[in-house]
C-alpha cells in the first residue's frame, strides 16, 4: 500500500504510532499485546512499510513494545514466519 502510495509513509507511521500509545489500553483485553504490536511493527519494517529508523522514534519508556534495531526486527520477524 505504501509502494502503491495508496497511503501516504507518513499516514502508515501515524497509525503505528497510535498503536503503540494505546498499548497499555490494548494490553487490558490482549495480555501480550506489547509482544504482538512488536512483531507487527518489526514485519513491517522488514517488508518495507516502515523505515527502520521508525524503531528508533518510538518514544522509550511510555510503552511496554520493545523494539530496538533492525536486527531484532529480523529476529522477531523470522520467529513470525518459523524460520
Amino acid at each position: 500500500m505504501v509502494t502503491m502510495q495508496v497511503l501516504a509513509p507518513e499516514a502508515v507511521a501515524r497509525g503505528f504510532l497510535e498503536a503503540v500509545a494505546a498499548v497499555e489500553d490494548l494490553r487490558l483485553d490482549v495480555l501480550d499485546s506489547p509482544d504482538v504490536l512488536a512483531t507487527f511493527i518489526s514485519r513491517a519494517v522488514v517488508d518495507d512499510v516502515l523505515p527502520p529508523s521508525f524503531v528508533a522514534g518510538i518514544p522509550a519508556g511510555t510503552h511496554r513494545v520493545s523494539v530496538t534495531s533492525l536486527s531484532q526486527c529480523l529476529t522477531l520477524s523470522c520467529r513470525l514466519c518459523g524460520n
